[in-house]
């Protein structure tokens, strides 16, 4: 989970680099999931994606920082 994320792009490279190293995924509390491998999607439980609604794939860390936006 992400709370309260810098909008510094070294972070969200090394995010994106730990679910690409780690086959998870990223959320936040106000709504919102993404992942960096569509093979991930059929893992990531069903209550989370009730509450934060379908992950989004994303293939760059730019794309999670635009997704707080």
């Amino acid at each position: 989970m992400v709370s309260r994320a810098p909008s510094h792009p070294e972070f969200w490279k090394s995010m994106f680099d730990s679910m690409k190293a780690t086959s998870g995924c990223v959320f936040w509390p106000s709504g919102g999931c993404v992942i960096a491998d569509p093979s991930v999607r059929e893992h990531v439980d069903l209550e989370l994606i009730e509450a934060l609604g379908e992950p989004r794939l994303v293939a760059a860390p730019m794309p999670m920082l635009d997704r707080l936006s």
